[in-house]
């Protein structure tokens, strides 16, 4: 092994500043504090994200288990995509409220441009660059981001325009889970033909399985987000500036309209 004796070399730690991990967070209350979400129920965004952050600390923590077992890279991995999946879409409901007057088109290129700016901050932060390994598994992990992003991002735009006559919650929850079902399987079916005509064996199964698991993934984040915009009325007109259904929606709108004063004759 060589000699263990060596000269004496000086080294001064400096404490790692926790600016980078608080990053996301401090904009998310950026956004909390710009004016159309100056109250106290544009708060309750958070709940979505301590909810998926929960559900991220229990995969990491039982994920090895022998009844699930996850390996520790794919845990990480799936954790950091989700963090920063949960941060994109909670700033896109705190930034929904100018999406009132734009194009369905436009507020799809506003939503998946929100989602890959915030949550490629929160994937940078997870993941770090401490190394040339490290820096690729940040690009990979940016590039699924964007896949992820994108898929999210079309599929409630659709939704938007087949629900914008039957605003509903089972329309709405269905719809998204079919659209995404339908969009991961058109995405893979190019490269799992590719792999059965090269190497002639069928990778039907293992295709299926994945792209089960994307979808329900990419539902699964979404789906905290919804349920908020379905019981507080604050968050419900995000969702309608989101998805833009039409004015004879039997969707309740976010305040009641307070009566009308009657002056006395």
């Amino acid at each position: 092994m060589g000699s263990k004796e060596g000269v004496p070399i000086s080294y001064v730690w400096a404490m790692p500043s926790l600016m980078p991990v608080f990053l996301p967070w401090l904009a998310i209350l950026g956004l909390l504090a710009l004016k159309p979400n100056r109250c106290g129920a544009a708060w309750l965004v958070l709940v979505p994200l301590a909810l998926i952050f929960g559900g991220d600390v229990a995969l990491r923590t039982w994920g090895e288990s022998e009844l699930i077992g996850i390996p520790s890279e794919l845990r990480d991995m799936l954790g950091s995509l989700v963090a920063a999946m949960a941060f994109g879409l909670a700033a896109v409901w705190l930034l929904a409220s100018r999406f009132a007057q734009w194009h369905r088109a436009l507020i799809g290129l506003a939503s998946l441009g929100i989602q890959l700016l915030f949550g490629g901050v929160a994937l940078a932060v997870a993941v770090g660059f401490e190394d040339t390994e490290i820096l690729i598994s940040l690009v990979g992990q940016s590039f699924m981001l964007g896949v992820f992003a994108f898929m999210l991002s079309l599929a409630l735009l659709l939704v938007g325009l087949i629900c914008r006559r039957r605003f509903s919650v089972a329309s709405i929850l269905t719809w998204l889970l079919a659209l995404l079902l339908a969009g991961w399987f058109l995405l893979a079916a190019p490269f799992c033909l590719i792999a059965v005509v090269s190497s002639g064996s069928s990778v039907w199964g293992e295709m299926i399985g994945g792209v089960l698991m994307m979808a329900l993934g990419s539902f699964m984040v979404c789906l905290p987000f919804l349920l908020l915009s379905f019981a507080n009325s604050f968050h419900r007109e995000r969702l309608r500036a989101l998805l833009k259904p039409t004015a004879e929606n039997p969707l309740p709108p976010a305040l009641p309209s307070a009566p009308v004063p009657v002056q006395p004759a």
